[in-house]
């Protein structure tokens, strides 16, 4: 596989060209797919190694300040969560935040939860969207219908 290109090794029968033209791409895909493998195992063991040290790490006082989010002086358990998840490289900060929107957004009752309540408060503003959106359906078609009445007149 190495020396191809370079002259030291070149097939000259129709069999050893055919030979040559799997060869060289299974062999390029092979090491492609050996080198990936080892660069995963490394990465991997690294951020084991990473999450062991945080796992093992004890919480500081100046810790406290870079967890506090909203600067009350306390860290809570998400923004805890948040930390840790983000250290771990398992989820990066816009993602969370963006689930912790869609969820602010579904609590529509604003107790921390999503309930049944909220549910329903929510299927009813989308009932009454739709319905909205067929009352101007209609009367775009009756704007129409009368426009055409008149043009025929």
């Amino acid at each position: 596989m190495k020396t191809i290109g370079f002259g030291d090794l070149t097939p000259r029968s129709d069999t050893s060209k055919a030979i040559a033209i799997v060869f060289v791409p299974v062999s390029v895909a092979s090491m492609g797919y050996i080198l990936g493998n080892f660069t995963s195992f490394l990465l991997e063991r690294r951020r084991a190694k990473y999450t062991k040290k945080l796992w093992a790490s004890e919480l500081k006082l100046e810790d406290i300040e870079v967890l506090d989010e909203n600067s009350d002086g306390a860290v809570s358990e998400l923004e805890y969560i948040k930390f840790m998840l983000v250290a771990m490289r398992k989820i990066d900060g816009e993602l969370f935040d963006d689930l912790r929107d869609q969820f602010i957004r579904l609590d529509v009752t604003g107790d921390g939860k999503v309930t049944k309540a909220d549910l329903k408060i929510i299927a009813s503003r989308n009932i009454r969207s739709w319905s909205h959106k067929l009352l101007m359906g209609e009367y775009k078609h009756q704007l129409m219908n009368s426009y055409n009445e008149e043009r025929n007149k």
